[in-house]
């Protein structure tokens, strides 16, 4: 938990970095809660990121994707602006245990 500042984003991928499709996810953090969601757009499933750990706008009001430009909520993942506006994120269940971020 220390390693991720407050309102920012961390990604993170499960399986071989060769592999064509490893499981990718990403966290972002405000205050004490963090949200888990898979890193994949519902516009066109690219990932949010265009750079590492980037995933929240420049007010970090909200998640944004950087490919297409769709605004989501933080605490849901509900897309409020951009090409898959009413979409949602898929959420990934994270919990906090002894300051550390654990798939729940």
């Amino acid at each position: 938990m220390d390693s991720l500042p407050d309102e920012e984003g961390k990604e993170f991928v499960f399986g071989e970095s060769e592999s064509k499709w490893p499981f990718r996810m990403f966290v972002v953090r405000r205050g004490s809660e963090v949200r888990g969601f898979v890193n994949s757009c519902p516009h066109l499933h690219l990932t949010l990121n265009y750079f590492p750990d980037r995933f929240v706008t420049r007010d970090k009001a909200n998640i944004l994707c950087a490919n297409h430009g769709a605004v989501f909520n933080h605490d849901d993942g509900h897309c409020i602006a951009g090409p898959c506006a009413g979409q949602d994120l898929e959420p990934v269940p994270v919990v906090i245990e002894e300051g550390m971020i654990q798939i729940a």
